[in-house]
């Protein structure tokens, strides 16, 4: 998945993250330079930061707690701060507000 699917550079959202199963692989391996991670298990969460921290990557990731539904759209009106990644440029916000 990660070097084939992702390219150098590019930001990914990975909406469904669990413990990392997409994320590591796409910051690793594809070399993304950002991936917002979205999970509402609280094991899951505590694996996947564990993970982007021992990987040298937690600085590449946003990881958002919650059902996506509600966390992302929360994350998308909140105004970038410069240091990551705007998830509003990857998802179009019509499109995104029609599918819930």
């Amino acid at each position: 998945f990660g070097s084939s699917l992702v390219q150098p550079g590019e930001c990914v959202l990975d909406m469904y993250a669990g413990i990392g199963y997409y994320t590591l692989p796409a910051l690793i391996h594809g070399k993304a330079r950002h991936v917002t991670a979205c999970e509402w298990n609280a094991h899951a969460l505590g694996a996947l930061r564990y993970n982007l921290k021992v990987n040298g990557v937690e600085d590449k990731a946003t990881v958002l707690e919650g059902d996506c539904r509600v966390s992302l759209k929360a994350h998308i009106a909140k105004p970038s701060t410069g240091d990551e990644e705007n998830v509003s440029t990857t998802i179009n916000k019509q499109n995104f507000k029609r599918k819930f």
